[in-house]
């Protein structure tokens, strides 16, 4: 999934407005949320601003914890990429798999004296709550229309070597200018009938699923199921189960497992994987004529002659001459795939030189090369 959006980010100083709501204090802080549209003809796209104040009779000094090298950002930076961002009903929350060198770079910091506070504000990709790029913090695209509960969370580390859990206030947001309850989004798989290619979830008419909605439930990055809603009761729904991506790999499940979580996807939005039969083997795709099977091993065998041919430090630019077609869907800045057809999908690290997604980026490690079939925009 690709979105254009138009990035505003700023930062500022000083004493707090009176009429700003507050979460609780902890160690001589607080946090403060704010949502508002961005646009009045794109109601979708929002103004988040976060707040953190020092309410207490000391300056604090506060230290980022960027986990690579890599991550250049100074202290605003690393607000917006750690603060957290959860709703209710619960979202799946946006990830990705990162990379890089372990950070032995010092630390930005930010100091806030007593009495003032420091405030940052962005504006998002539309029914997101930030923009393209930031993972694991924030909820993915709103699924459904309807009114949200929204609260921030960060983990502040001060110089002192103190830990600081903040909680903002809640805010409300609206999606697709709805005021009405969204249709809840996590669901834990309560029954599975392998045989029958059928799961039942904990949620129903009263969570406002409905007849076929999807979810789709997956072990990253082996396996992804897509589960189609076909039979609708008040605390429970049945689904039907298609495969939607595999990678041959032993002690992978066949089959979705009691337990597992399925999230609700975007309303009206196609599955973003082509589809494949169940009766299809995670060791290998034993429906596949023979023919089908030697086009897939011919073209695998290529795929690793080409990636031979990468090194360590090679820039992407390089890459991208090797291997042409992006993979499509949701990835970190930190690793990028590539697809060969029939069903080769190609992992391989970068680092962030020049930026996210730049020509500049180097190869940082080896390229995974497995079975998958193509993920959709």
């Amino acid at each position: 999934m690709v979105l254009l959006l138009c990035f505003v980010s700023q930062i500022t100083y000083g004493a707090s407005p009176p009429d700003i709501v507050w979460g609780p204090e902890n160690q001589g802080l607080r946090m403060n949320l704010h949502i508002e549209n961005a646009d009045s003809n794109q109601p979708d796209v929002y103004k988040v601003g976060i707040r953190l104040a020092n309410v207490g009779p000391t300056p604090v000094v506060l230290v980022a914890q960027w986990y690579y090298d890599e991550e250049k950002g100074d202290y605003r930076e690393f607000l917006k990429q750690g603060v957290e961002l959860t709703s209710f009903p619960e979202v799946k929350v946006e990830s990705a798999q990162t990379a890089g060198n372990i950070r032995t770079s010092p630390q930005p910091t930010l100091e806030i004296k007593p009495g003032d506070s420091v405030a940052v504000e962005w504006v998002t990709a539309p029914r997101h709550l930030k923009p393209k790029g930031y993972y694991n913090t924030t909820p993915a695209e709103f699924p459904s229309d309807g009114l949200y509960s929204i609260r921030a969370k960060f983990l502040a580390n001060s110089k002192q070597d103190s830990r600081i859990l903040l909680y903002s206030n809640d805010c409300r947001l609206s999606v697709g200018k709805s005021t009405a309850m969204p249709k809840f989004a996590m669901a834990r798989i309560i029954q599975a009938d392998p045989a029958k290619e059928t799961v039942v979830l904990a949620l129903g008419s009263d969570q406002k699923i409905e007849p076929n909605d999807r979810f789709e439930c997956g072990i990253f990055p082996y396996v992804y199921w897509d589960i189609l809603i076909t039979e609708v009761k008040h605390n429970s729904s049945t689904g039907s189960v298609k495969i939607s991506s595999r990678e041959p790999r032993e002690n992978v499940p066949t089959f979705p497992e009691v337990g597992s979580v399925a999230t609700l996807l975007p309303a009206g939005h196609r599955h973003g994987c082509q589809l494949v039969p169940n009766t299809a083997s995670l060791q290998g795709d034993s429906n596949a004529t023979s023919s089908e099977t030697l086009i897939y091993e011919a073209k695998l065998e290529e795929v690793k002659k080409k990636a031979e041919r990468i090194t360590i430090g090679m820039k992407r630019a390089e890459v991208e001459q090797l291997f042409r077609v992006k993979d499509g869907g949701v990835e970190g800045p930190s690793i990028s795939r590539y697809y060969e057809h029939p069903e080769v999908m190609i992992n391989i690290p970068f680092d962030q030189t020049g930026g996210n997604w730049s020509p500049d980026n180097r190869v940082t490690g080896e390229p995974n090369i497995y079975r998958s079939l193509r993920h959709l925009d």
